[in-house]
């Protein structure tokens, strides 16, 4: 029991000398302390930073960027797709299972068959997004013809440029065209692509564009390049976009290098 005693008092001994103030600590054992550091004090990472007084534009997640009117109309044609699939019959929902057996679609490189909501949801939310009704039942594989949309040609009008886009024959019914914002001259591959409509009829061989790109985007400057897709769509079956590029005629205003220092 001496033994038992005499750890139990070193133990006490221990935890109260390790109370005490720097004051009343011996000569040697002060600067083997460890200083405890504020943790106001402690730099953070913008992305780990909030809106607060101090931080009054926050970090990352302060700010989050609100849809396109594009996206939430994309959202809101999902939306009634999806409630459109419990209005339909079981006879009819049964159908759409059958028929999706033959579909395939491709995500990160892997390949797997869709169900018959899916595939409701794929015809009928290509159709809805440009105004069409839903199918009630699927159609037989009516695949689009290879598109036939040409390159673009800009050129000076007295009103202003004319976008023209060359369709030497009839595309399909619903062509879809899509337009970049005006992009530096020497840019070759563009990724931002906006719905501008529906692909108007044809005078001759060419496709005048220019109300719709003009109505979304404004007058491209000149020397600005501008980049179009068109996407043919048949019973809600889509070919691949075919994408064209061309040259605002006029000299582009450079930029005046600013001054170092």
């Amino acid at each position: 029991m001496r033994y038992g005693i005499a750890l139990e008092l070193s133990i006490v001994h221990n935890r109260a000398f390790s109370q005490r103030s720097d004051d009343d600590s011996p000569a040697g054992i002060v600067g083997q302390r460890r200083k405890v550091r504020d943790p106001r004090r402690r730099k953070l990472k913008r992305h780990h930073l909030m809106k607060s007084p101090e931080h009054p534009k926050g970090g990352k997640r302060g700010k989050r960027k609100r849809p396109s009117a594009a996206q939430l109309h994309s959202q809101s044609t999902f939306g009634n797709t999806s409630y459109g699939w419990d209005d339909r019959t079981e006879e009819e929902r049964r159908t759409w299972d059958v028929a999706a057996k033959e579909e395939r679609t491709s995500s990160k490189g892997r390949t797997h068959r869709l169900s018959g909501k899916e595939y409701y949801m794929k015809i009928n939310g290509t159709r809805a997004f440009i105004g069409l009704p839903p199918l009630p039942l699927p159609t037989k594989h009516s695949r689009p013809k290879p598109n036939p949309v040409g390159p673009l040609r800009i050129i000076k009008v007295p009103s202003g440029i004319a976008l023209l886009l060359s369709v030497p024959s009839d595309p399909a019914e619903h062509t879809k065209v899509l337009g970049s914002p005006p992009q530096n001259p020497g840019r070759r591959f563009c990724a931002d692509f906006r719905y501008l409509g529906l692909l108007p009829a044809r005078k001759g061989n060419e496709v005048n564009i220019t109300e719709q790109y003009v109505k979304k985007f404004g007058n491209p400057p000149p020397g600005s390049r501008v980049f179009i897709r068109t996407q043919q769509q048949v019973d809600g079956q889509q070919d691949l976009p075919v994408q064209t590029d061309a040259l605002v005629p006029g000299q582009r205003k450079r930029r005046r290098a600013t001054k170092a220092g």
